[in-house]
């Protein structure tokens, strides 16, 4: 709030910080910037999609996997997107009898890891 001036008889005025609507409208361009900009970090990291992933790790894989299940995970300072492809066959119960972990780079597609 304005301090008045000695002998001013005039109300005092509220600064424009102190309104409410100014408050709300600052709270919310502050929210759509964050937002903005969280989205355009994310998606610049990941050009590589699942199904290309998924590709790339079986033409790396020595066998014919019955399931398959990715994941995408941050990986190193600054973080980059990796998808984490796991290929494997089960036997009659269901359990994991082969294995084989592919690491793609999701910018790049290449291989990081196994």
């Amino acid at each position: 709030m304005a301090t008045p001036l000695p002998g001013d008889s005039r109300p005092a005025r509220s600064d424009l910080r102190d309104r409410w609507a100014f408050r709300a409208a600052a709270l919310g361009a502050l929210l759509l910037v964050a937002l903005l900009v969280s989205r355009g970090c994310a998606a610049a990291d990941r050009e590589v999609s699942q199904e290309r992933a998924i590709s790339i790790a079986r033409e790396a894989t020595p066998f014919e996997p019955d399931k398959v299940q990715i994941r995408l995970v941050q990986r190193g300072i600054p973080p980059r997107a990796v998808w984490a492809v796991s290929l494997y066959d089960v036997d009659v119960n269901d359990n994991p009898t082969r294995v084989n972990v592919v690491l793609v780079d999701g910018r790049t597609g290449a291989i990081v890891g196994r």
